[in-house]
């Protein structure tokens, strides 16, 4: 049988996923911490518990996609438009350069998201047709 391989730039973006997850936990729990030290930075309670969440997810929906879920690629193809959705209902629009760059990078986020849930589906498709031949 064949062996079932992502490939280097989708392991990669797969292992910074979840990197990106565990921060965004550890940066939530310590939110009080930071608050002390530089009080601007504080995060609200709201957005502790998204920010908890969301990392949770992303790490989740990352070990599903390295244990080929495909139900984990199609919550990688909801995750990141929701998660984007969600920003620009929240964002602060007063500080415009900043608005512009977080809309641009959360454009990219979804164009890298979909490069691989495209290119994973169509693997996972291939493996299953030559499963399917070899139990023939």
């Amino acid at each position: 049988m064949e062996r079932k391989t992502r490939g280097f730039w989708t392991t990669l973006v797969l292992v910074l996923y979840i990197l990106g997850g565990i921060s965004s936990i550890v940066t939530a729990i310590t939110n009080k911490s930071l608050a002390e030290i530089v009080p601007e930075a504080a995060l609200s309670s709201g957005m502790v518990v998204y920010s908890i969440i969301s990392g949770i997810i992303i790490i989740l929906i990352s070990i599903g996609i390295f244990m080929w879920k495909k139900v984990a690629v199609y919550a990688l193809a909801v995750y990141y438009p929701a998660n984007f959705l969600l920003g620009l209902i929240t964002m602060d629009y007063s500080r415009t350069p900043l608005v512009i760059g977080s809309i641009i990078g959360g454009i990219i986020g979804i164009v890298i998201a979909y490069l691989i849930v495209f290119s994973l589906l169509k693997k996972i498709k291939y493996n299953e047709e030559v499963e399917n031949t070899m139990n023939v």
